[in-house]
């Protein structure tokens, strides 16, 4: 383990005994191992894969037919799992125990996408780097390469939801609406991607198209997350308090300012402006960062709010 990430995870550690006691103290003890120092990195990976799972599905040639969004996709996934994740479990040798709980886990099975994603990815873009290879990626060949990396790609975009919602002991994340909240979620990230992408000067035939589709994913995952906290603020005592630490909590400033302004507002306007009058670059780019903002806060905001179901008051969790 090098000294820094030796360094960042004794102050994690000892962050948390600090706070430990307290914890132990309150009737709602909040989750903090993905939310605070080491798990941050969790969270960016979450965040890496799945932005990159969107942009890889939107710049596929059966959608927008971006190659530079492709090869963009594919870092932010190798950044995601290869990364962030490596920075999370602190030593790489563990990194082998990610992909071995196939059968029970699902942070194993998101690896495990990550890697049936990778490889035909990779293979897909070889011949635009080497164009002596065997393939091309127009051939029957490529066309397979690139059908099994989309599999890949919506099965990545869909794992990160199931994480969370199998967690029977974080009431506010055991809802079977995180899986689609975080597929809309990777979705827009990709849109957003794409957007900055034109507004950096990588013009293509779809740009306008992609700020309609923007538009769309935006009514729809703000549309979601009002939905989700909603229906969770009825969903028991402890999920209760989770959804009033988003409203008007510790977590209400990311929520409010990450969330609703960063990532619903912004782009809402500027979406129904691009109905009217032709953005500027600068205002698509503000546009696509501001909804990254908003994708990387609506995980924050999640996994900052989950609360432990308090042993002690197991039988009241289902008060309304």
């Amino acid at each position: 383990m090098n000294l820094a990430v030796k360094n960042a995870l004794q102050e994690s550690l000892t962050d948390r005994y600090v706070k430990l006691p307290a914890d132990l103290r309150a009737a709602f003890r909040p989750q903090r191992e993905w939310a605070e120092g080491q798990g941050l990195w969790l969270l960016l990976a979450f965040f890496c894969s799945g932005v990159g799972a969107g942009t890889w599905l939107f710049s596929a040639p059966a959608f927008f037919d971006v190659p530079a969004g492709l090869v963009i996709g594919l870092l932010l996934m190798v950044a995601g799992s290869g990364g962030a994740h490596l920075a999370f479990l602190g030593h790489p040798l563990r990194a082998w125990r990610m992909v071995a709980q196939f059968r029970t886990s699902w942070v194993s099975r998101g690896i495990v996408g990550i890697m049936v994603f990778t490889i035909p990815a990779v293979l897909y873009l070889v011949p635009s780097v080497f164009p002596g290879v065997p393939w091309r990626q127009d051939d029957l060949f490529g066309k397979a390469l690139m059908a099994l990396s989309i599999f890949g790609a919506l099965w990545v975009a869909t794992y990160k939801g199931f994480v969370f919602a199998v967690a029977k002991g974080i009431p506010f994340w055991n809802s079977p609406l995180l899986p689609p909240l975080f597929i809309a979620y990777a979705l827009r990230g990709g849109l957003a991607v794409l957007l900055l992408i034109g507004a950096l000067g990588g013009k293509f035939a779809a740009f306008h198209s992609v700020e309609v589709v923007k538009l769309w994913t935006v009514v729809s995952s703000a549309a979601l997350i009002v939905f989700y906290v909603w229906v969770m603020s009825d969903a028991g005592l402890t999920a209760r308090q989770s959804a009033r630490e988003i409203i008007n909590g510790r977590v209400s400033l990311v929520f409010y300012v990450g969330v609703v302004a960063g990532g619903i507002v912004v782009p809402l306007v500027g979406g129904c402006l691009a109905f009217f009058t032709d953005l500027s670059l600068g205002a698509v780019g503000l546009i696509g960062v501001c909804s990254l903002v908003g994708d990387f806060s609506v995980t924050y905001s999640i996994a900052k709010a989950g609360i432990y179901l308090p042993p002690a008051f197991g039988a009241l969790s289902g008060v309304r």
